[in-house]
């Protein structure tokens, strides 16, 4: 079932006076331990400076070859590395999220599952840190709901659609064509994984490619597979 993005949000009973860093690893206490993940607010200019500088760090620009890119990702995640993927730019973002759904391919081989984990960088104008997450590999993924993007959407709209559905425990994906399409769902999921923190509960996705039907044409499509896990 296809949806229109709706009203979500943020909770408003989360602790609005927490405040964290878009590279700050922070430990999270649960019901399952104590865990660490990367987080989407504010940041210190000497932590981005760090990460930006790190050896497990890979920049992506919109000229990159996205099969190399894909190539390194794999690489690194067979070594149990796990590395953080920076890109500013919807065009940039577009290959980061390209050479993260073909390593996905090549990673399914081995039978290693990766997903990701966008937030948006402080400061900067679609400028997104990826972190990368080893996961069960899922396939065929299966969803009661799926949110269009277009390059018209906004993002914090797509996020509160995307917060609602996660809460209510309905499998949702989202889906969009071109560039601007797939930089806003980027965006939408960064800030989704803001407004779900005040109910302990994290997401990633899983993206892939897809095709789709418009207009008696088939076109390529990215898909963002949501995986929830409780923090």
């Amino acid at each position: 079932m296809r949806e229109p993005a709706t009203s979500g949000g943020p909770n408003r009973h989360r602790d609005e006076a927490k405040r964290y860093s878009p590279y700050e690893f922070r430990n999270t206490q649960s019901k399952r331990g104590r865990r660490d993940r990367l987080t989407s607010s504010s940041c210190s200019s000497s932590f981005e400076s760090e990460m930006e500088e790190g050896p497990n760090c890979v920049k992506v620009s919109k000229a990159s070859d996205v099969k190399k890119v894909a190539g390194r990702i794999a690489h690194s995640m067979r070594r149990d590395e796990l590395p953080v993927v920076l890109s500013t730019g919807a065009s940039s973002v577009n290959q980061a999220v390209k050479a993260a759904a073909i390593a996905r391919k090549y990673l399914s081989e081995d039978d290693i599952g990766l997903a990701i984990q966008p937030a948006v960088r402080h400061g900067r104008k679609c400028s997104v840190a990826f972190q990368l997450r080893r996961s069960r590999h899922r396939k065929p993924f299966k969803h009661e709901v799926e949110l269009t993007l277009s390059a018209s959407s906004t993002p914090t709209t797509v996020a509160g659609a995307l917060a609602a559905r996660v809460r209510e425990g309905v499998p949702t994906c989202l889906t969009g064509i071109g560039v601007d399409a797939i930089a806003a769902g980027v965006m939408a999921i960064s800030a989704a994984r803001e407004y779900l923190e005040g109910d302990y509960i994290d997401i990633k996705t899983c993206p892939e490619f897809i095709h789709v039907e418009k207009d008696g044409t088939s076109l390529s499509a990215m898909r963002f597979n949501i995986l929830v896990e409780d923090l």
